[in-house]
């Protein structure tokens, strides 16, 4: 499974600096998205806050408002 093979450096950043940096920049890397995909997969819920933030997120994602780079 892709979650296995995530990078442990982003481990060591929040997801919501993940959010608010991709937001900012108006760039998602697949580093950001590993990242959000780790957050979501680990065994301790997301805040109503964080999921509300990454739900914007990906509607900013589908409107074309972010672009996707490498």
């Amino acid at each position: 499974m892709r979650a296995n093979s995530i990078s442990g450096a982003c481990c060591q950043v929040s997801p919501e600096h993940v959010i608010r940096r991709i937001v900012a920049s108006g760039r998602i890397t697949t580093v950001d998205r590993d990242c959000l995909l780790q957050a979501a997969l680990n065994e301790t819920p997301l805040s109503a806050e964080l999921t509300d933030h990454t739900t914007r997120l990906f509607d900013r994602l589908q409107m074309g408002l972010l672009k996707v780079v490498d």
